[in-house]
């Protein structure tokens, strides 16, 4: 039967039930759903004696389909594997690296099983797959389980797609609707940024100290040594002369404070390698431009006034 309905585009019903076509037929079914021909939107495989290894088949065979919307798997009771819903969230969002994400099944948004198997984890990406815009719900998911990205997988083949990526964290903000998630966009798109800085030093443009050399003045020193990740630190430079601090160009835009003269007055007041320029508008962080900042601070008045972002991940 499922050789006789391959191929046909105008299938998107498939209905099962209580057929008891165990085993045997769920390989044959999970060969047809991985199928990029496969146009079933709907399949029923209520009560069709169905054990874990079946479970197992049909959601492995769901990690490419883009079709499949709605599956019963009712009153199967081989499923005895109390955590059987694991193998449909690893496909629905698979978080071992920022690309399984993106490429996870964002099309499957109902699973009908026993109410008392009903798992917040599942029922969440289920939801969320729910919704038409599927750009929104890959962002959705690379945000919420990867707080700290691995860039490197990103930049190994063309390290041009830097802007590109920055440009998705922009895009994210406007989906970005959570009070309640533990991930800040801002944060993230900064230890980007460092990471790129870190790992790829040869792609900066280096136009050397916004001035040279150190103060010789002695400044009261601030602790900021302890400050939370991603705090938000005052900067003023007081004193005349140089301020002591190179800053350099990231993904051709921004502003990065690559290094910091010992004994200079930017040392003194807590000026650190890795800090990064922001302004304050509306009440929210916006990274500094280059060219901005170097205006900003490559002058003669004092005092000498700027914001700052500190993550621990940039000092590791």
């Amino acid at each position: 039967m499922v050789n006789a309905v391959r191929g046909h585009r105008a299938l998107t019903k498939l209905g099962l039930g209580d057929n008891r076509i165990g085993r045997s037929g769920c390989t044959v079914l999970a060969d047809l759903l991985q199928d990029p021909q496969c146009t079933l939107k709907t399949l029923d495989l209520y009560a069709n004696q169905l054990d874990n290894d079946c479970i197992l088949a049909i959601a492995t065979s769901l990690a490419n389909n883009t079709s499949l919307e709605t599956l019963n798997i009712e009153e199967n009771f081989g499923i005895t594997n109390d955590n059987w819903w694991e193998a449909f969230s690893e496909v629905l969002c698979n978080s071992s690296s920022v690309y399984n994400t993106y490429s996870s099944n964002h099309t499957l948004s109902c699973i009908s099983y026993n109410e008392d198997e009903y798992n917040e984890k599942l029922e969440y990406y289920l939801d969320l797959n729910g919704n038409s815009d599927k750009k929104e719900v890959a962002t959705l998911k690379i945000l919420r389980n990867h707080k700290h990205f691995d860039m490197k997988p990103f930049f190994a083949s063309d390290l041009k797609f830097f802007p590109v990526v920055l440009s998705w964290f922009e895009a994210a903000k406007e989906y970005d609707e959570c009070d309640e998630c533990d991930y800040d966009i801002n944060e993230m798109m900064l230890s980007v940024m460092y990471q790129f800085t870190h790992d790829f030093p040869w792609m900066f443009v280096n136009l050397g100290n916004v001035s040279l050399g150190g103060g010789n003045v002695p400044l009261k020193s601030k602790a900021l040594s302890s400050c939370e990740e991603g705090s938000l630190i005052p900067i003023t430079l007081t004193q005349p002369g140089p301020l002591g601090f190179v800053v350099q160009r990231v993904g051709g835009v921004y502003a990065l404070i690559v290094s910091v003269n010992p004994g200079s007055q930017a040392e003194r007041m807590g000026v650190q390698k890795g800090d990064i320029p922001v302004s304050i508008i509306g009440g929210k962080r916006s990274r500094i431009p280059f060219d901005d900042f170097l205006r900003q601070v490559k002058t003669e008045t004092r005092p000498v006034s700027f914001n700052v972002v500190r993550s621990s991940i940039i000092h590791k």
